[in-house]
């Protein structure tokens, strides 16, 4: 009587199919809370879009077959390198066999090699499986995102301010944000002005009476079918309560 012995493999992402990254990337996703299906075209997009590298990607194969991959960005931001993991899952057919820690693991290796400061990631507070497996590798809750949505036009009294006379905003580049002294570099990866100039990004600051730059937002534009501009609010912060 004989039994086979499975292989487990971590390759570069760059070293792959994308056919294979791509079905995999919708293996690992089956039954997740929200649909993250995508097509090659869709695929390749949100690499370019989230700063995400095959160079720093990786994909599990077991016997030679895809069983599960994992996306990586790295990038400076304010002076600290920082990754972030865009994505992890494995086949359905493959898990509970070591596949997410054996591409953590080597996840972490990788970290090492290109001397990360700072290593990022954002789950739902539901996927306690996912939370548990990032925790075993030094991962720690440091806060929480609540994500609204809304259908239509605001009311221009929507955010009403009683001095806002004493205010006035100016839009400007991103990056412009990036060299603000109370720009916040611990914003979620998505909220990094270096991810909103690959996606439509731009910035708004705002400046008080006397010209000092208080407060800004960092926000994108998505348009519909009728070419129609929506704004989508990627980050914000402001130094001056009163604003």
């Amino acid at each position: 009587m004989s039994s086979e012995v499975s292989t487990l493999e971590i390759r570069r992402l760059s070293a792959c199919s994308f056919d294979d990254a791509v079905k995999i990337w919708n293996e690992g996703f089956q039954g997740y809370f929200v649909d993250m299906t995508l097509s090659l075209d869709r695929y390749l997009s949100r690499l370019q879009r989230e700063g995400l590298s095959p160079e720093f990607s990786l994909m599990a194969f077991i016997n030679g077959t895809p069983a599960g991959s994992l996306l990586n960005g790295i990038r400076t931001n304010a002076g600290r390198k920082v990754a972030w993991n865009g994505g992890t899952g494995v086949s359905p057919q493959f898990r509970g066999r070591g596949v997410g820690k054996a591409l953590m693991r080597a996840t972490v290796d990788l970290y090492k090699e290109h001397e990360i400061q700072v290593a990022t990631l954002e789950a739902i507070s539901e996927n306690e499986s996912a939370i548990s497996l990032y925790q075993q590798f030094g991962y720690e809750v440091v806060d929480r995102l609540v994500f609204f949505n809304h259908e239509g036009a605001l009311s221009e009294r929507a955010f009403p301010q009683p001095n806002s006379q004493t205010y006035s905003a100016a839009q400007v580049a991103p990056h412009f944000v990036g060299g603000l002294e109370f720009y916040d570099e611990s914003a979620p990866w998505q909220g990094h002005w270096q991810s909103l100039i690959r996606y439509n990004g731009e910035a708004l600051v705002v400046s008080n009476a006397n010209g000092l730059a208080v407060g800004y937002a960092l926000y994108k534009k998505n348009r519909d079918e009728q070419g129609r501009d929506h704004r989508d609010c990627a980050a914000s912060m402001c130094s001056d309560p009163s604003c």
